[in-house]
């Protein structure tokens, strides 16, 4: 006889009890390029990333990490740009390049009865790039008028200028693109940040998908010969943020208004990090989140605000981001300042906090739901300096953390006073 499910009854909720996740395998080539694999999928594809000590914080002028990395499938030495397309395209593959601040990465993703016909396109374009000038032109010109184009829109100014207000404006984190900054972009300076931070820096490979038996074989082949730095560029930059706190840029045609609120906090190494993440989903870090509920669903201000906790490798900061009606950003900025003071004086409820960590926990699940996804978790702590422990001990916080332990937490890291808020659009 077939159960018959009573719809108006919730399906009974269990904590995470045992914590199994899937570690990935570790080879050394022979120059010391760790190669770390997740082999889990059963279909033949695979993911092939390299990462290089190659972020924006590596280059000393502005874009020319981006560009460097941009253009490594836009023409090698032997083959054009639609030479390279047309080729990885043959076989079912293709690249994916990105640039963060740290790192700057290029993948491949292909078919594994291709493999030896594609990897050694992959390691054409990271080892002999032309960085042909005509490119670069086509690329330079696309990059200035998608600045052009984003310079009006308030969004896109509050995310460029926030850093700044943090970090410094000389700080690699701080950095703003000014348009001035397209005409100082130099092919020479292309080719010398790609010799110095790929051919001769350090770099990291990581594999997810079915391994081939003969993978490794042939990262050994294409890769196992590059120049591998032993150590990564350890430089500290100076921190030189605003002294002012409340800062405001006019644009008077803005329809909207872009509010940033934040401040520089602890990073993933960091004892109080999980904690803290737990507080940050209740004040805005899902759709349920206060914020959501007062300044959305109850104001009426915006369609959408959040806050987080952008973790890079040698800081971290809390922010709060929103785009709202421009006759009511202060007000807005007000809710905002509320709901933290509330946090910080007034417990939350059991409904509320269990509300949260059932939604975490779920959330946490999903977050290893696939090969990639597996990859991705495991970076996180491994270019934090972490292992698979802090993931035991981030499900054991958001079990634990009770009430008055986020009361604190709000107190000790969310001073009102060390907040930084931009408001961006017509100002009263």
């Amino acid at each position: 006889m077939q159960e018959i499910i009573n719809r108006h009854i919730a399906p009974s909720v269990k904590d995470i009890e045992d914590l199994s996740i899937k570690k990935p395998q570790e080879i050394v080539l022979s120059n010391g390029v760790s190669v770390f694999s997740f082999d889990v999928s059963e279909q033949d594809f695979i993911k092939i990333e390299i990462n290089f000590d190659a972020g924006t914080i590596y280059s000393k002028k502005a874009l020319i990490a981006g560009i460097a990395n941009k253009l490594l499938i836009e023409g090698t030495k032997n083959h054009t740009s639609v030479e390279i397309a047309n080729s990885i395209d043959s076989y079912g593959g293709f690249f994916e390049t990105s640039v963060t601040n740290d790192v700057a990465s290029i993948a491949l993703y292909t078919l594994n009865k291709h493999l030896e016909n594609t990897l050694p396109i992959l390691a054409e374009v990271i080892q002999d790039p032309i960085f042909d000038a005509n490119e670069l032109n086509i690329h330079l010109a696309q990059k200035r008028n998608e600045f052009l184009v984003n310079s009006e829109r308030v969004g896109y100014i509050a995310r460029a200028n926030f850093p700044a207000l943090i970090f410094g404006k000389n700080h690699p984190y701080g950095r703003m693109l000014q348009i001035e900054d397209f005409d100082l972009v130099d092919r020479k300076d292309i080719q010398t940040f790609h010799a110095r931070n790929y051919l001769e820096g350090k770099f990291r490979i990581f594999l997810s998908g079915k391994l081939a038996l003969n993978t490794h074989e042939l990262l050994e082949k294409y890769f196992g010969s590059m120049t591998n730095s032993s150590v990564s560029d350890s430089t500290k930059y100076d921190f030189s943020p605003s002294v002012q706190k409340v800062h405001q840029i006019e644009k008077q045609n803005a329809v909207q208004n872009a509010i940033r609120i934040g401040k520089p906090i602890i990073n993933r190494d960091h004892p109080d990090f999980n904690g803290l993440r737990v507080l940050n989903t209740i004040f805005g870090g899902y759709f349920g989140s206060r914020l959501m509920s007062n300044i959305r669903e109850d104001k009426g201000y915006t369609y959408g605000i959040g806050s987080g906790i952008m973790a890079l490798r040698d800081s971290a900061f809390f922010f709060i981001s929103s785009e709202v009606k421009s006759d009511k950003s202060l007000l807005a900025i007000d809710e905002v300042l509320k709901e933290i003071k509330l946090l910080q004086t007034q417990e939350v409820g059991m409904e509320e906090l269990n509300l949260v960590k059932n939604y975490l926990q779920g959330n946490f699940q999903r977050s290893f739901d696939g090969p990639f996804a597996l990859l991705d978790r495991f970076k996180e702590v491994y270019y934090s300096s972490l292992d698979y422990e802090y993931f035991t001990s981030y499900i054991e916080t958001v079990k634990s953390i009770k009430p008055v332990d986020l009361i604190a937490l709000a107190n000790k890291y969310w001073n009102i006073e060390e907040l930084y808020s931009l408001n961006v659009g017509k100002i009263d």
